[in-house]
């Protein structure tokens, strides 16, 4: 590595190479964990046997290198290839596997290959690296999910801490939209401040398998924004997050009950928003009743109303039309239109009473 630029590949030990312990795909419970932990999780959720195996029938492909940076206290952090790192440091060991043991076990003993050393190429900081992170695994072929995308944000935008364009030069960089960036990123500081307040911890929940898609769609509307504490969608900070009502929402939404949560589907998320917003509807939900229940507090049912009667005057209208050119009309339809009158007096007079008429 000369002038901070990165070197050319070279092959490194690979006792001197080490988890990037703010590596975007582990857990926030993992992060500069024990190593037998990182490989407890990597075996579980990342199918690193079948890695394993590859490598040890056919070698380390050297037309990927890992990419590192110095590590503090000697060494190479590797921000990328991480996963590759830990298949051939379970090949290399010789004691049981923290988890798979049976698996890993025949993986070892079936391998030809162990590779002491691994191509990398050296980079002066990790921050130099982030970038192109992005395009591979947020908008390339080897695509994080939406979790690890919104941590690989939060890092790169480190590098740009205090520019009031940080939100379109984040977007540019990983050829995405700004405002999906913002959104991306106030949501992830959501859940950290969840597991500060030790959110996810008292109520079981795992943060690695919450629906994270649900939450940035929840925090779309301003409603909901503002009943957390946020300034907007956009507030990345969220400084002003009032944390028993981000404690409260994120029951709602993620905490199930008899096999559901009380939001359910994304859908009712809109629900949701008039809810929030709705004194009265409120109390209602938080007193135990159903979305459905409380929302008939709000101005939802109104909207239901109107909305409804427009579509069926419409339907009025193309039944006339229909009725301009249909063939064989029978009693059935006519038994059919006197019944729908008959509805229709009865809703008539119905609004009257509502109206005081």
């Amino acid at each position: 590595m000369t002038d901070g630029k990165p070197s050319q590949v070279q092959y490194v030990a690979v006792d001197d190479l080490h988890f990037d312990p703010d590596n975007p795909r582990l857990p926030i419970s993992l992060r500069a964990a024990p190593e037998n932990e990182v490989f407890a999780f990597l075996l579980r959720e990342c199918n690193l046997v079948e890695l394993m195996l590859s490598i040890g029938s056919q070698g380390f492909f050297p037309g990927e290198p890992l990419l590192c940076c110095p590590r503090e206290g000697g060494g190479y952090i590797v921000v990328e290839g991480n996963r590759r790192l830990a298949a051939v440091k379970l090949l290399l060991r010789e004691d049981a596997a923290p988890v798979q043991v049976k698996q890993v076990a025949a993986a070892r003993e079936m391998s030809a290959n162990r590779p002491s050393s691994l191509p990398v190429i050296v980079f002066a900081a990790r921050t130099e690296i982030i970038t192109y992170l992005g395009y591979r695994h947020i908008t390339g072929v080897n695509q994080w999910g939406a979790l690890e995308k919104a941590r690989y944000l939060a890092q790169l935008s480190a590098k740009y801490e205090g520019n009031p364009e940080k939100f379109k030069i984040l977007a540019r960089d990983i050829g995405s939209r700004s405002d999906y960036v913002a959104q991306t990123l106030t949501a992830l500081a959501l859940i950290d401040r969840a597991n500060d307040i030790g959110f996810f911890s008292k109520y079981g929940v795992n943060a690695e398998a919450l629906p994270f898609s649900l939450l940035t769609t929840a925090i779309s509307y301003s409603s909901i924004a503002g009943f957390i504490g946020l300034e907007s969608k956009s507030d990345s900070e969220a400084e002003a997050v009032d944390e028993e009502r981000l404690e409260e929402f994120f029951k709602w939404l993620f905490v199930e009950e008899a096999g559901r949560t009380r939001v359910g589907e994304s859908r009712n998320l809109k629900m949701l928003a008039r809810v929030v917003s709705n004194d009265q509807a409120l109390e209602k939900f938080r007193e135990g009743n159903g979305l459905l229940e409380a929302d008939l507090y709000t101005e939802g049912p109104l909207i239901l109303l109107r909305k409804t009667l427009i579509e069926i005057s419409h339907r009025f209208s193309v039944a006339q039309e229909a009725l301009k050119h249909a063939q064989g009309i029978s009693e059935v339809e006519q038994e059919q239109a006197k019944s729908i009158e008959r509805a229709a007096k009865s809703l008539h007079a119905s609004i009257s009473v509502n109206i005081g008429e």
